[in-house]
């Protein structure tokens, strides 16, 4: 017996075979598709490599075997994700390759994140100056890169809109590189894919590092009750501070070394102490360097303004990466990048939660510089 409307699976499949008129037009469409989508790619792989010099194009098989030969040490980046586990507008594809790049551990240059059971930072470096983010597993690495691939299509079509301005906060993306490895059979690297994006550190002698969770809240509305339960325990406080310390480390220039500050710190934070971590941040030991809070304060200011624009993402456990150089310099050399995109959702509305956050954080630092206005200005 079969229900009313249901029918078994040989009869479905006999009844929905197509006819051969339309195989042959599914056939020549398929074909057309693949025709195009080679070029898309090709296209992709000449955007990329004019973009970087250190970047060339992906070698042919007798080119590899060549280099092979010659003991050239090569990474492949290169990142192939089907469209079945979620729907975007185009096919995830970047690929090039980076003659004798050097990967190597971030070690204390990770202030957030996750690490190995062993303490080492799943984040790498690559040489000359990109970060290895690993891609996470499942939707949620998928939703990461689809994010960056979004704002590319969006950029090359001249479509960015509202969030033109916020492109300036994202760190630069070049792709994915598939399964890194090295000669040196006592590396530490890990077989696996990586999100490869631009160091904003590189360059800087001292470079001092902030890591915020931006927003109220850190769970998607979906997430099962003990997931969000997991996530407010983290910090309870954030829904009245709009953001929590994930790490960071600073530098002092009268010891020469650093301070660092592990997500501990963060967690045990009281509300009313806020304030005086980003002057721990923010002090060198020389005192508060104005400078550079006054760089960070109008970055954030300017952030604000295109959240107040954009309504395409809502950015849920996204960080806010505040970089300056630790040294003193003659003005102050200031940046502020928006990371971490495994839990972005699309919306029709203001992304509220992180808006409530970069404000508080704009007020904390103008309350900063109103009872430091008498100070020194340190850049």
């Amino acid at each position: 017996m079969t229900a009313e409307g249901y029918a078994p699976p040989t009869t479905l499949a006999r009844a929905q075979a197509p006819s051969a008129p339309v195989a042959a037009f599914i056939g020549a469409t398929l074909g057309a598709c693949l025709w195009l989508w080679r070029g898309h790619i090709q296209r992709s792989l000449l955007r990329l490599t004019r973009r970087h010099p250190s970047l060339k194009r992906l070698p042919s098989d007798e080119e590899a075997r060549r280099e092979s030969d010659e003991d050239v040490q090569d990474v492949d980046v290169l990142c192939r994700l089907g469209l079945e586990a979620i729907k975007v507008s185009r096919h995830l594809q970047r690929a090039a390759r980076i003659p004798c790049a050097e990967i190597q551990d971030m070690g204390t240059g990770q202030v957030g994140g996750h690490r190995t059971l062993d303490g080492k930072t799943v984040m790498r470096t690559m040489s000359p100056h990109f970060v290895l983010k690993p891609m996470q597993a499942g939707t949620r690495g998928i939703k990461e890169v689809r994010f960056y691939e979004e704002i590319e299509a969006l950029r090359e079509a001249g479509s960015l809109g509202m969030l033109h301005a916020m492109e300036s906060f994202l760190c630069e993306y070049y792709g994915v590189l598939l399964r890194p490895m090295s000669s040196d059979t006592a590396s530490v690297h890990k077989a696996g894919h990586y999100i490869v994006l631009k160091d904003i550190t590189h360059g800087l002698r001292h470079p001092c590092i902030l890591d915020l969770k931006m927003g109220t809240r850190t769970y998607e509305p979906d997430a099962s009750d003990v997931k969000k339960r997991k996530e407010m325990d983290k910090y309870p406080a954030q829904e009245i501070t709009g953001f929590r310390f994930v790490g960071m480390r600073v530098y002092n220039a009268l010891t020469k070394g650093f301070t660092f500050y592990d997500k501990s710190y963060g967690c045990s934070m009281p509300p009313d102490s806020v304030s005086q971590g980003f002057v721990n941040f923010f002090s060198n030991g020389n005192g508060l360097r104005v400078g550079v809070v006054r760089a960070v304060h109008a970055k954030v200011e300017a952030l604000i303004q295109c959240f107040q624009k954009q309504t395409r993402y809502h950015f849920i456990s996204s960080s806010l990466l505040i970089v300056y150089e630790g040294a003193d310099t003659p003005t102050p050399n200031v940046d502020v990048r928006m990371i971490d995109f495994a839990h972005i959702r699309c919306g029709e509305m203001l992304d509220s939660g992180y808006i409530y956050g970069l404000l508080r954080l704009r007020d904390t630092l103008a309350q900063i510089l109103e009872e430091h206005s008498t100070s020194a200005d340190h850049h």
